[in-house]
């Protein structure tokens, strides 16, 4: 690691002198690669890829209220249904706060805010969507 040691006060020569002079390596770890970076795997967010199950933008209140949901239809372009409800929206008088580049975005108008997304989850289904584990098992 090449490192400017003219710049600076004494104490910051000092210090980069020290620094720069002891190793991190141990027999339990290794000196950074930068094969190993490259050789991980990076996460590829799919909200937006079709899908063969209906999806739903859902609009949010802040207390978790269904404002509104549209059910899109399986194999539907998800990416143009979100670019088309934030677009009636904006008709509408809302302004989204953000991209909606990880399916969802939050909306404003004056005073209010809500959260628009795109889920798999029916908002209507009464099933649980979490493992609760304090939840007593019926006895059918």
């Amino acid at each position: 690691m090449a490192v400017d040691i003219q710049a600076g006060t004494d104490a910051d020569r000092d210090a980069c002198l020290i620094q720069c002079s002891t190793t991190s390596i141990t027999e339990w770890t290794r000196s950074a690669s930068l094969d190993t970076i490259a050789s991980m795997g990076r996460y590829q967010h799919a909200v937006y890829n079709r899908s063969k199950t209906p999806r739903y933008l859902v609009v949010w209140s802040v207390h978790w209220q269904v404002i509104e949901v549209q059910t899109i239809a399986p194999m539907a372009d998800l990416s143009t249904a979100m670019q088309s409800m934030i677009e009636r929206l904006r008709r509408d008088g809302w302004t989204a706060e953000s991209t909606a580049h990880f399916g969802f975005a939050f909306i404003r108008k004056d005073d209010d805010r809500r959260l628009l997304v795109i889920t798999e989850r029916d908002p209507a289904s009464a099933t649980l969507q979490s493992f609760d584990p304090f939840r007593v098992k019926s006895t059918r």
